[in-house]
């Protein structure tokens, strides 16, 4: 089965000294954040940058640009589309051929290098706000990374400046979701195990990477008979772990997964304020070897991105 390919959508503004936040189509010079951004992957298209304390590699092996129109064919925004490639080192490891049982190593020096598709869509006129969409690939996702770099490209241009991205949802574009969403699917996570259960299932106690899920898929008429325990937590009054009670099984984290039209949207419920949705969007792109082709990822994150803009209003931004 194929990894699923999901986008996670984002908000980023950029202040002057972390207090007044700065007009994204004029951040230094008469430089537009589209421009700076722009300017940098085309001078450094392919060169990798070595993190040597988090052994993590780091290129845009891709770039461009793009105007987003509205019906009129007024211009709506800019937008900057690229590929990231990136990846880990420092844990040596077996590879194996799944056909003919081969097997050759990875040395502790050898990355494992996945490309990430990316946009950026900042909206014309006097704007401090814009919209940052990134592709996941199964567990794997770049929010860090990109993060990170496009902190140091912005320094580069005035060291004054300091980069914020985060969840970009307002409360009531999320309740949509709860109103008119069709819920899929409920999921519980567990990230410590306790040891006799692992003992049970026969697996290593204490390992970061082994946690537990439970599925509720299908749950009808879950979110008529929790309304008011939903209200409350959408309300700061509850905790997530107060929606959802199993005897015997303390979660660490609670997703819901809605379809709405034909979009499917993840919603992590452990924080209100700081819900990121996530969409899967496996259906609606072209894999090659196991990986989207950036042809068909672009429009997808751009239409994605647009209406993010339409659905929680340009004035927000």
């Amino acid at each position: 089965m194929a990894k699923k390919v999901k986008v996670s959508v984002y908000g980023m503004n950029i202040s002057r000294n972390g207090v007044d936040r700065v007009n994204l189509n004029n951040i230094f010079q008469g430089r537009s954040l589209i421009q700076i951004v722009n300017e940098y992957i085309e001078q450094n298209l392919n060169r990798y940058d070595n993190d040597h304390h988090k052994e993590n590699l780091f290129a845009f092996s891709q770039c461009q640009l793009d105007v987003m129109l509205d019906a009129e064919g007024r211009l709506e925004g800019n937008v900057l589309s690229g590929v990231v490639k990136t990846g880990e080192y420092g844990i040596s490891s077996e590879l194996i051929d799944v056909n003919t049982g081969d097997v050759y190593n990875r040395s502790i020096d050898q990355a494992d290098i996945m490309p990430f598709g990316f946009c950026i869509i900042v909206p014309v006129g006097n704007v401090n706000s814009c919209i940052v969409v990134m592709q996941n690939l199964g567990q794997y996702s770049i929010k860090l990374s990109l993060q990170k770099k496009l902190e140091s490209i912005i320094h580069m241009a005035d060291n004054d400046l300091f980069v914020s991205l985060g969840p970009v949802m307002p409360r009531q574009y999320i309740q949509k979701y709860f109103r008119e969403g069709i819920l899929q699917k409920i999921s519980m996570i567990r990230y410590e195990i306790p040891r006799d259960e692992t003992e049970r299932l026969g697996v290593n106690y204490g390992v970061n990477e082994t946690y537990e899920e439970r599925i509720i898929h299908k749950p009808t008429g879950f979110l008529e008979r929790k309304a008011n325990v939903i209200a409350e937590w959408m309300n700061g009054q509850r905790a997530a772990s107060d929606i959802v009670q199993i005897d015997d099984y303390d979660y660490d984290n609670l997703k819901f997964v809605f379809k709405l039209g034909n979009t499917e949207k993840t919603i992590n419920l452990d924080n209100v304020d700081r819900i990121v949705i996530t969409e899967d969007i496996s259906d609606r792109v072209t894999m090659l070897d196991g990986l989207p082709t950036f042809d068909t990822l672009k429009p997808v994150m751009i239409e994605i991105g647009r209406g993010y803009l339409q659905g929680i209003g340009m004035a927000y931004l």
